[in-house]
């Protein structure tokens, strides 16, 4: 049979170990050296000293550029273009957050503030188009008149 090195250290049957050294592991490391079988510090803390840090830092990333008012113009251009731009309301709120929009937000909101202004303007001009004809059909029909 092969004899085994004895391992250093307290064994199983010493409950306690010398000061300075822990069951298992024997002598400590020298100052300022790694710890053999040391834990990573937790995440985002900083390393101790001597220690390379195990994870990456974090980054700090700036907020994404909001798009609400670019945004707010499409949904308001799409919905008055559908029919819910019976009241006059949707076309000047989805201009008036297009132009908005483009001043503030551009580019990344460019797409949508375009799309609100080309639907608030062609419904606002649908809108003026239907009164003028209701308008042009209601004085032809009052200056001409059925009677002989």
């Amino acid at each position: 049979m092969t004899e085994q090195p004895e391992p250093s250290g307290p064994q199983p049957d010493q409950p306690f170990a010398a000061p300075g050294q822990r069951p298992g592991y024997g002598q400590p490391a020298p100052y300022g050296a790694p710890a053999p079988y040391s834990q990573p510090a937790p995440y985002g803390a900083p390393a101790p000293y001597g220690q390379p840090a195990p994870y990456g830092q974090p980054g700090y990333y700036a907020a994404p550029p909001s798009k609400v008012l670019s945004l707010t113009s499409m949904i308001l251009g799409i919905a008055s273009f559908i029919g819910f731009g019976f009241f006059i309301l949707p076309q000047i709120a989805a201009v008036i957050t297009g132009h908005l929009g483009l001043k503030k937000e551009q580019p990344q909101g460019k797409g949508f503030a375009i799309a609100g202004l080309i639907l608030g303007y062609l419904t606002l001009l649908g809108y003026v188009a239907y009164w003028i004809f209701v308008i042009v059909l209601i004085t032809n029909a009052a200056n001409t008149s059925s009677y002989p």
